[in-house]
């Protein structure tokens, strides 16, 4: 019998699994998760569907990481006495252009059992995790801290409880965080000048800055490559509340399926603030 070439094989099944792009479909809303990026001008670029966003499968494997672990901490949340409910339960404001899920929330909290508190779960890598246990969730994660301010504020809950597991060990942190309004008012406040602005706003750092270099929109920003074609990026398309969109071209409103076909529409016009 032959004996199986051991390293050819493992590389075959490596390429077939790993060498993948997976390519995701942009969010039809501005996402609260997202409401703390640092960078204002990727947040813009990700509204307007600027550009493609690929993972790799890898990646796809961290994301349903943090999946799976939520049913086992909500587990042991139960078995302690907390009750939890309103799991990913929607919430929308920003002329229903902003929108967010929460994890759910959470009673009878050892601490306080008498306060009803956002429930957010996280997973971290272990160095990631070392710094939020060192500094805490607002100094370590600020982008964290302003998305559960914005939930509380939006749910008039006025405390959170943030738990992270670490993913090299299973090790856990818990905090309860407090509701800061003006905090809330002022990401929320930024996300509304972000979904409005017709161009988009000033670059965090150049094409070196250590943020950028990892950024999806990275070769548009820094070195002026074409937006994707659809509606999104086309002149004609126009914001109206309660989250809907209308062609001033066409005079009719456009579905987020019908944005999507934008791509092959002869009226296309780039906007003026990707030019």
């Amino acid at each position: 019998m032959v004996a199986i070439p051991k390293e050819t094989f493992v590389l075959k099944i490596e390429e077939a699994i790993e060498n993948q792009t997976i390519v995701q479909q942009p969010r039809p809303y501005f996402g609260i998760s997202g409401i703390g990026s640092s960078c204002a001008r990727d947040l813009w670029y990700s509204f307007r569907w600027a550009t493609e966003s690929k993972i790799t499968p890898r990646q796809q494997r961290l994301f349903n990481r943090g999946h799976r672990e939520e049913p086992i901490i909500i587990k042991d949340l139960i078995a302690i006495g907390c009750e939890v409910k309103n799991r990913q339960k929607g919430m929308t404001t920003g002329y229903g252009h902003i929108k967010g899920h929460i994890d759910g929330t959470v009673s009878n909290v050892p601490d306080a059992s008498k306060t009803e508190h956002l429930l957010e779960l996280k997973t971290a890598n272990n160095s990631n995790f070392k710094s939020i246990k060192k500094d805490g969730i607002e100094k370590s994660k600020p982008d964290y801290f302003a998305q559960v301010q914005c939930y509380m504020h939006l749910l008039k809950l006025k405390r959170t409880l943030f738990v992270v597991v670490n993913k090299d060990n299973d090790e856990r942190y818990y905090e309860r965080i407090r509701y800061d309004k003006e905090v809330a008012e002022k990401y929320f406040a930024r996300a509304e000048d972000i979904i409005l602005s017709e161009f988009p706003p000033t670059r965090i750092g150049g094409a070196s800055w250590y943020e950028c270099k990892w950024c999806d929109h990275y070769l548009l920003c820094q070195y002026d490559e074409e937006p994707l074609k659809n509606c999104r990026t086309c002149q004609h398309l126009d914001m109206h509340k309660g989250g809907r969109w209308r062609c001033s071209y066409l005079k009719q409103p456009r579905s987020v399926a019908k944005q999507r076909e934008g791509k092959g529409c002869p009226w296309w016009v780039k906007m003026e603030g990707l030019k």
